[in-house]
């Protein structure tokens, strides 16, 4: 009678542990949202010479979504414009993205060369860095 009693509860652990396991692996899938501030884009004058930097050294940069992102050395960037943040710089030979629970393209917002978050074209957006990294450039 206490084997049949034994088994009984091994298979209930059984049955317990894995549905805390799938609760646990369903929050953890969870990506959070970013928390990100409608801004207004002022675009480059047009017929201005486009400014082109150069990004020295490779950069991480760790989101308050738990991701993260590694900016390349060499990577060329183009300033398209500004927010009230910052200058805006688009990637010109790569792809930029963030991810929270979506994934978002994504542009550099630069304030006296430190990286203070980054514009998101599609929603016109600005994604704030908990703490500005230093950049340093080379102009092309």
């Amino acid at each position: 009678m206490s084997s049949a009693l034994g088994i009984a509860r091994s298979g209930r652990t059984v049955v317990i542990r894995s549905g805390l396991f799938a609760c646990a692996l369903l929050f953890a899938g969870c990506a959070s949202k970013l928390v990100t501030e409608p801004v207004e884009l002022a675009l480059a004058a047009p017929g201005a010479e486009a400014s082109t930097l150069r990004l020295s050294y490779s950069v991480d940069v760790r989101l308050d979504s738990g991701y993260s992102r590694t900016l390349r050395a060499g990577t060329t960037w183009k300033r398209i414009g500004s927010i009230p943040e910052g200058e805006v710089w688009e990637p010109v030979d790569t792809v930029l993205t963030v991810e929270g629970r979506y994934l978002h393209e994504a542009y550099l917002v630069v304030n006296e060369r430190r990286l203070v978050g980054f514009y998101l074209p599609v929603a016109d957006a600005f994604l704030r860095l908990r703490e500005a990294i230093f950049l340093k450039f080379t102009t092309s």
